[in-house]
């Protein structure tokens, strides 16, 4: 299929920055209902619920979700097949996808996330810029587990000519080592102090005596409630071989 129309991929917090007549993706509950935008005014060519069912239909992105599910579409929505009681839903297509791996990596394909399955759908339609807008993977799991893979697929995009835009901190030029590291704004405020400590010495040297005196007191709390079970667990044990209270009476 050969679509050469970009195709903006649209996180939680990315409605503001989506044209209205260039065709975009959603996921999951981000709705633009949620940051106060209508549906109609956007130009919605597909939808993503990459969960299983048992999860989504439990109501992993809320109830309402479901019931907007349920509901007729303009747009494709889509899952890991196709669902009667999802009027749009149709089946992602898996097989392709994992066919776009490359090979010499060794290891995947990996799809960390919806955002993976985006880009991989947008790669088979050969379109000719992905943007990315609102996909910020700032909290804590999306930080740790996801953002290897979104990279990844934004790599494997590029390097097939499709012109790749971010809002986020995918795409931010740095030199490691040539130029001090300064924190997305996206990032958490925690993660974002971490940084800043740790490109200059002294605030690093404080850092760091943080970290071990934090690490030291979360040792001596394990140690000391490892010594408790430790007792129970003893005490336990030992019980069928004590006297009882009857027989020391």
């Amino acid at each position: 299929m050969s679509n050469n129309n970009p195709i903006y991929i649209v996180g939680a917090k990315g409605w503001p920055y989506v044209p209205d007549s260039t065709e975009c993706w959603g996921v999951n509950n981000c709705l633009p209902d949620a940051q106060g935008f209508a549906s109609e005014d956007f130009n919605i060519a597909g939808w993503f619920q990459m969960h299983q069912r048992r999860l989504w239909e439990k109501g992993r992105n809320t109830r309402e979700h479901v019931e907007w599910l349920k509901q007729s579409h303009p747009f494709p929505i889509y899952m890991h097949q196709q669902h009667a009681d999802v009027p749009a839903s149709v089946e992602y297509p898996l097989e392709a996808a994992e066919s776009l791996w490359p090979p010499a990596l060794g290891y995947g394909p990996l799809f960390s996330d919806s955002f993976c399955y985006m880009i991989a759908l947008a790669i088979l339609q050969e379109r000719s810029l992905i943007e990315l807008r609102g996909v910020y993977l700032d909290d804590h799991i999306e930080s740790m587990t996801e953002t290897e893979g979104v990279a990844y697929w934004l790599a494997i995009a590029a390097l097939r000519g499709i012109y790749i835009v971010s809002d986020g901190r995918f795409l931010v030029p740095f030199r490691y080592g040539y130029e001090p590291r300064v924190p997305h704004p996206s990032l958490p405020d925690n993660v974002a102090a971490c940084i800043i400590a740790n490109e200059h010495p002294g605030a690093r040297a404080l850092l760091n005596k943080y970290r071990r005196l934090k690490q030291g007191q979360q040792l001596a709390e394990a140690q000391r409630a490892g010594d408790v079970r430790w007792r129970q667990y003893a005490k336990r044990l030992a019980r069928p071989y004590l006297p009882s209270e009857e027989s020391t009476r």
